[in-house]
């Protein structure tokens, strides 16, 4: 699937803008302190990934946070993060299973960070 055509299915499963995340910075783990950097997710080291991948992402400002996997068609996947969120730089690893704990096939899948009001995505290659 191109590049093109993979933002335009995302845009329309999820109506909404797509923001293009800056991949190649490593997150820290949140230090409760009130950052000037914006909500984004950050990178996914390693993509493509076979087992593993870590996601580094910020968030701006304390409040709820959404952190989720969707597969091609936008269907959720898995929920890796949900709840109050302090600012500050979080990574967080996806083992490339199902919230059943069922390993999912090879293929493309998004993630989709929400939070203060702002929504960031960025796409993962599973290989196997």
């Amino acid at each position: 699937m191109s590049n093109r055509l993979t933002t335009a299915v995302l845009a329309a499963v999820f109506g909404m803008a797509i923001l293009t995340p800056a991949f190649g910075y490593g997150g820290v783990q949140g230090t409760g302190v009130a950052s000037a950097l914006p909500t984004r997710l950050l990178s996914c080291t390693p993509n493509p990934f076979g087992r593993a991948t870590a996601i580094s992402y910020q968030v701006g400002r304390a409040g709820p946070v959404a952190l989720t996997v969707h597969d091609a068609s936008g269907r959720l996947v898995r929920r890796l993060e949900a709840g109050p969120r302090p600012a500050g730089s979080y990574v967080i690893r996806w083992d490339g299973t199902d919230g059943r704990g069922h390993t999912v096939p090879a293929g493309v899948y998004f993630i989709r960070l929400t939070a203060g009001g702002v929504t960031s995505s960025g796409r993962l290659t599973l290989v196997r």
